[in-house]
């Protein structure tokens, strides 16, 4: 997945995430895990990383974990398509 673009901010909690496109005045919200694995994209770890991380803490087989982690990132990066 590519760096988030420059238009674009976020706000984390506990519970989830906000993806706020300045320019196209438009909002993503995230769940949960969604909003931990956006937080990790931003610090720069890869998909693998996260995925391993997420099955670690979980105990969910590692496989499964990096095939959601990357589909949802395939999403993510679907819906910012039209911020860049």
């Amino acid at each position: 997945m590519a760096p988030p673009p420059a238009n674009l901010r976020s706000l984390a909690s506990p519970d989830g995430a906000l993806i706020l496109d300045l320019e196209q005045n438009r909002m993503i919200r995230l769940n949960r895990a969604g909003g931990q694995v956006w937080l990790q994209l931003e610090r720069g770890r890869t998909i693998d990383e996260i995925a391993q991380t997420i099955a670690e803490e979980t105990g969910e087989d590692a496989t499964v974990v990096l095939r959601d982690v990357r589909d949802f990132c395939l999403l993510l990066d679907s819906l910012l398509e039209t911020s860049r």
